[in-house]
C-alpha cells in the first residue's frame, strides 16, 4: 500500500509539472509569434489620412505636404513630408529635432556635412539653408537603420518650371523601407 501511494504521488507531481510546463511554453510561443509592426507601416497609419500637416516649433509653425509612396503590392514604401517657408529658424529647428528623434530610434548617419560634429544640429541646418536645394552646398543628410532610411534635403529658392527663383526655403524629409521598394516582383541584383 505504501508503494502505491508513493507511486501515485510521484505520478501526480510529474503530470502536474508536465502540464504546467506545456502551458508556459504555449504562452511564450504565442507571445513570440506576434511580429512587431514594421516602422514604415506605423508611419503610414499615422499619416495616411493627412495631405497637409502643421509642424510646431518654438520659432513658429511651418506647413508640410504629406506624400506616401507604395510598391506594386500596395504596401507603403516611404513617407515624405516637404514644404516651403520663409521661416528659416523654424525649418532648422524642425529638422534638428527630427534628426535627434531618428538618432534616438537607432539611425546612424551615412553621409554628413563636413562640420557635423562641431555645431548643434539647428545651427548646422540653418547655416546650410541659404545655399541652394539639391545642390552641393544645401543641407543634405542620409541616415540608415537596417533596411530603413531617413533622408533630409533643405535649401533655398528652388527654380520653378520657367527658371524663376521662388521665395523662402524648401525642405523635405523622407523615411522609407528599402527592402519593400520592389514589392513581390523584385529580384536580387548581383554584380
Amino acid at each position: 500500500m505504501k508503494n502505491y501511494t508513493t507511486i501515485t504521488i510521484l505520478l501526480i507531481i510529474i503530470f502536474s509539472t508536465t502540464l504546467l510546463n506545456a502551458q508556459t511554453k504555449k504562452t511564450n510561443t504565442t507571445a513570440s509569434q506576434k511580429p512587431a509592426k514594421p516602422e514604415i507601416d506605423k508611419l503610414y497609419e499615422k499619416y495616411k489620412d493627412s495631405d497637409n500637416i502643421t509642424l510646431y516649433t518654438p520659432h513658429g509653425d511651418i506647413n508640410g505636404n504629406v506624400q506616401i509612396e507604395f510598391n506594386n503590392n500596395e504596401k507603403p514604401v516611404s513617407v515624405t513630408i516637404n514644404g516651403n517657408s520663409t521661416n528659416k529658424a523654424a525649418i532648422a529647428e524642425f529638422i534638428s529635432n527630427t534628426i535627434k528623434m531618428k538618432l534616438k530610434q537607432g539611425y546612424k548617419a551615412t553621409k554628413t556635412p563636413f562640420f557635423w560634429g562641431s555645431l548643434p544640429y539647428t545651427e548646422i541646418v540653418e547655416q546650410c539653408l541659404g545655399w541652394g536645394f539639391k545642390e552641393e552646398n544645401s543641407f543634405q543628410l542620409l541616415m540608415r537603420k537596417g533596411n530603413m532610411y531617413f533622408r533630409v534635403d533643405a535649401g533655398c529658392c528652388a527654380k520653378d518650371s520657367k527658371g524663376y527663383m521662388g521665395d523662402g526655403y524648401n525642405w523635405e524629409i523622407v523615411t522609407g523601407d528599402s527592402k519593400r521598394q520592389g514589392g513581390d516582383k523584385a529580384t536580387n541584383f548581383e554584380f
